[in-house]
């Protein structure tokens, strides 16, 4: 079984993939649109086949100002940049991270060999929150523009 804490959500810096922060949940969705194919032999019983398919990712993570910076400028560009949504390697975990402005400095996480799926997409939501005497937040969702791919791509959309 994969723990929670083994599944990230990164996106490709120009030199390599890195996490957005330090993610309290993370997820992938995938949906397929689908159309009855029947005849009058199918009788009660028609076939289903899938039209388009689509994907998004969402990562809610503790907030740094650097990530943060990153996201939103992701956000207000409209453009699709290559994501990576799977396990990390966690080979460093007991690195002494110590707090969330470590996370730009750490080169520990990398893309694992479990489970891992590439693909380009748009930030189309995110928020930062704040609450009084609480530490902040920031989501982040993304919408797939294409296919998502099992092997990283020769040339990524990088956010740097």
């Amino acid at each position: 079984m994969t723990s929670g804490n083994s599944l990230a959500l990164m996106y490709h810096n120009g030199t390599k993939y890195t996490t957005f922060g330090f993610a309290t949940a993370n997820s992938m969705q995938i949906s397929n649109e689908t159309q009855t194919v029947s005849s009058k032999d199918h009788g009660r019983h028609p076939e289903i086949s899938a039209t388009n398919s689509n994907w998004s990712c969402s990562g809610s993570m503790l907030f740094s100002n650097d990530n943060a910076a990153k996201v939103m400028g992701m956000a207000q560009s409209g453009q699709p940049y290559t994501i990576a949504f799977c396990t990390i390697n966690e080979s460093k975990w007991e690195d002494g991270l110590k707090s969330v402005t470590d996370i730009s400095t750490n080169t520990s996480w990398t893309v694992g060999s479990g489970f891992v799926r590439y693909g380009d997409a748009i930030v189309t939501s995110a928020s930062i929150t704040a609450n009084d005497g609480e530490t902040a937040t920031m989501d982040v969702e993304f919408t797939g523009s294409g296919r998502l791919l099992d092997t990283a791509p020769a040339t990524p959309k990088s956010y740097s």
